[in-house]
């Protein structure tokens, strides 16, 4: 008695044989391999099918994850040269997502801190020249960390991430006091 067709398969003895064709874009991730082919070692068709099916999601998911590949390659080659060398520097997408965050977290943490002198930190008072030098220097680090941020959302923004803009926080920030 011949076993029943099962989509993405033949039958060779029977036995079903996996006979999946590899897309194009996919083929360099299978040796260049223009099908799968291999034994399934079952002749029971619900079971040939459940692998099928199991191969097949694989194939798409490889082909998925080229495409996202030059897709992105495609993105970051198209950044400008400061954001290009922040993505460079975070070494690829998740750790810029990363970056990205702590960034956030230092300027929420910097924002709420205030500027304080040595002596402030010795439990001394602080005299005004060295009061107006750390609100500067404070200002200063805030506006440094406001630019990486800017410039690390923009890159994200670019490489299709959705992120909030700095400036609309700093908005938002500056209606509240």
């Amino acid at each position: 008695m011949a076993l029943p067709k099962v989509e993405g398969t033949k039958v060779r003895g029977g036995i079903y044989q996996l006979n999946l064709r590899v897309p194009a874009e996919a083929s360099h991730l299978y040796d260049g391999k223009t099908h799968l082919r291999r034994s399934l070692k079952t002749a029971d068709p619900r079971e040939a099918t459940r692998q099928v099916t199991v191969a097949q999601a694989k194939l798409i998911e490889a082909v998925c994850r080229a495409r996202q590949r030059d897709t992105l390659a495609e993105a970051v080659a198209a950044l400008p040269p400061d954001q290009r060398e922040l993505y460079e520097d975070a070494g690829g997408l998740s750790e810029l997502i990363q970056r990205y965050g702590a960034t956030d977290t230092a300027r929420t943490f910097l924002r709420a801190g205030g500027a304080l002198t040595e002596r402030e930190l010795d439990g001394e008072e602080a005299s005004a020249v060295e009061r107006l030098q750390a609100d500067a220097a404070h200002r200063a680090e805030i506006a440094a960390l406001d630019q990486i941020a800017r410039t690390e959302a923009k890159a994200l923004r670019a490489l299709g991430e959705d992120v909030p803009t700095v400036e609309g926080l700093m908005a938002i920030c500056r209606l509240k006091s």
